[in-house]
């Protein structure tokens, strides 16, 4: 009962912030920016961190990281990524959403031209960030009813996850 009611109200908060803005395929000439969503408790985080730095800085696009970092963290241990583009459990509502003010900050700063969420579940904050970021184009790794995404490329892991979507990005001209 209570699993359906935060259903309600979520779909009902998704439905009010989806943004709206017209999305489609773009060639990779046409884009100067990106925004990637990872999660930080998958096992290839660092190595797949790199990678889209790299080439996203191989072909002259502005990319900027944020990160899904819901671990129980210890006193003495420290986060992986920096708290400015990182959602920590803190950040979420009892619905799992972030708050208005984490996303105002990190997500919603200026728009982009790529969106790529490398989360590979159907969490609320995954498809909720999805879904409200202003982007031309957005591709996922995982489908879903009523997915906000252009392109979804599925794979097993986080790396091969990458390496399709470079492959088709590179071939829309």
């Amino acid at each position: 009962m209570l699993e359906k009611i935060k259903n309600y109200f979520f779909r009902r908060l998704l439905k009010k912030n989806a943004c709206n803005g017209k999305t489609g395929l773009l060639p990779l000439s046409e884009i100067s920016s990106a925004a990637v969503l990872m999660n930080v408790e998958d096992p290839e985080f660092e190595a797949c961190k790199d990678v889209v730095i790299k080439y996203f800085k191989s072909k002259g696009i502005k990319c900027e990281l944020y990160f899904l970092d819901f671990r129980k963290i210890e006193r003495d241990e420290l986060l992986l990524t920096s708290i400015q583009n990182t959602f920590i459990r803190k950040d979420l509502n009892i619905l799992g959403l972030p708050s208005p003010e984490k996303l105002d900050k990190v997500v919603f700063k200026q728009p982009c031209d790529l969106f790529f969420s490398l989360v590979r579940n159907e969490e609320y904050t995954n498809v909720y960030i999805s879904a409200c970021i202003e982007a031309r184009f957005k591709i996922g790794c995982v489908s879903y009813e009523g997915n906000p995404y252009d392109m979804v490329v599925s794979a097993d892991s986080m790396s091969q996850s990458i390496k399709s979507a470079w492959q088709l990005l590179e071939k829309i001209v």
